[in-house]
């Protein structure tokens, strides 16, 4: 009998959902808790680093795309929400959520990203005056990096990670539901937090209008990548019994729940992204509008959630 590893739930729903994002279509077990609400994979799966490949991701540098993004950054940190919120919406890459938590902090403080990539969102910080430790963890690089404008990213484990000095803040920009470690990943987080700090976690939310319309095809579930789907009443749990507390909730879905889920029922593979942009370019602009709507009744399909020790 599966059994809910966020609150030991038993009683839920099984679903066999298939690898649809790069297109190998191996199917895989879920399990969908009553009592929380979390839906999560219910098998092991091996050598799970080759469905991190084909472009899925962002461990490969492109001077292009960082330009892109660092662009992207400047109009979601803007101080006009309506400009940001256009952003978000347009892409879940713009990270609303922790760009609206980051202007109201000093740009002077220290800034660990977990699942950091290439770097992008550490290069883009830099170049939006941030001046503080700016370093980066990810279980799937090669190798440490230092760049020239100070940045360092790290080959590590978020619960093996040691850091003397600590951060004022942690972000895992859709991150943590890759994690299969829930609860180490939390204690590590809180152990590596300042006094004060806080964290900033971005993931999809099941129990959004997609997930009940569509289930195994909505392009969020991403099996077997996404490990853990949380609700925000399984987060605040698992958080409030780590020692952290769910102090904010921004709701920042994207027209990728829209044009994303209709590729997939296509079952026409989302990577290499930048040709799934193309391809949808003639409906983003509708999908966009109704991502704005699904966030203002609350039924959109990711959000972001800031949390302080308590």
């Amino acid at each position: 009998m599966s059994c809910c590893r966020i609150c030991q739930g038993q009683t839920g729903t099984v679903y066999y959902a298939k690898e649809r994002l790069i297109g190998l279509s191996e199917e895989f077990r879920y399990f969908h808790c009553v009592t929380c609400g979390c839906l999560q994979l219910d098998q092991d799966v091996e050598n799970p680093a080759r469905f991190y490949g084909s472009g899925y991701g962002t461990v490969h540098a492109s001077a292009l795309k960082q330009a892109l993004r660092t662009v992207m950054y400047y109009f979601s940190f803007s101080p006009s929400d309506l400009l940001a919120k256009s952003m978000a919406v347009f892409t879940p890459g713009c990270n609303y959520g922790l760009m609206r938590v980051l202007r109201k902090l000093p740009k002077d403080i220290d800034i660990l990203d977990v699942g950091c990539g290439s770097g992008r969102l550490l290069h883009s910080l830099r170049s939006l005056g941030f001046t503080g430790r700016l370093i980066g963890i990810d279980a799937y690089l090669k190798q440490n990096q230092t760049f020239g404008n100070h940045v360092a990213i790290r080959k590590a484990e978020l619960t093996s990670f040691a850091d003397a000095k600590g951060f004022d803040l942690i972000c895992l920009m859709h991150t943590f539901e890759h994690l299969a470690k829930q609860e180490e990943s939390l204690n590590a987080i809180k152990r590596l937090l300042k006094r004060g700090g806080l964290c900033v976690i971005s993931i999809p939310i099941v129990g959004s209008a997609q997930w009940h319309r569509f289930g195994t095809q909505w392009v969020q579930m991403d099996p077997p990548r996404h490990l853990f789907l949380h609700t925000p009443h399984s987060l605040r749990m698992l958080a409030e019994r780590n020692g952290m507390k769910v102090s904010c909730t921004i709701r920042e879905s994207s027209a990728f729940q829209f044009w994303g889920t209709a590729l997939v029922r296509q079952g026409v593979p989302i990577i290499p992204m930048s040709k799934s942009y193309v391809r949808s370019l003639w409906r983003i602009p509708l999908d966009m509008a109704r991502a704005a709507w699904a966030d203002h009744k609350g039924t959109g399909d990711a959000a972001t959630f800031v949390l302080a020790r308590q």
